[in-house]
């Protein structure tokens, strides 16, 4: 459930609509598309209201408009102070959407 340890539930349907989630709160989550399955990962996160936001490739999955919303709301956490660090590989996302940039390029392999 994505109340499940959110800070301020009265949030809730607000980011469900901003990922363009709304009407799926009452659905079980394995009925979901992976894309929204994704977007409500990316929403639990939101709604936690922690300081510190880990994501890893928040926009796996998602089309377009959808990396669009998760993007935004990218925009939003920071105007509200929070510190976000996204793992990702679409360097899509990260040029319009990241204030800094860490490349890991592994030459030697692992």
């Amino acid at each position: 459930e994505v109340l499940l340890g959110a800070a301020h539930p009265e949030r809730c349907d607000a980011v469900l609509r901003a990922l363009g989630l709304d009407g799926l709160a009452d659905r079980h989550p394995m009925s979901l598309s992976g894309g929204q399955k994704q977007r409500v990962v990316v929403a639990a996160a939101m709604l936690s209201d922690k300081p510190l936001i880990l994501l890893d490739e928040p926009t796996s999955g998602l089309d377009l408009g959808s990396m669009q919303q998760v993007g935004q709301l990218l925009q939003e956490w920071k105007a509200q102070g929070k510190t976000l660090l996204v793992i990702t590989h679409d360097e899509e996302l990260a040029a319009n959407w990241c204030d800094r940039v860490i490349r890991w390029d592994d030459t030697e392999g692992v």
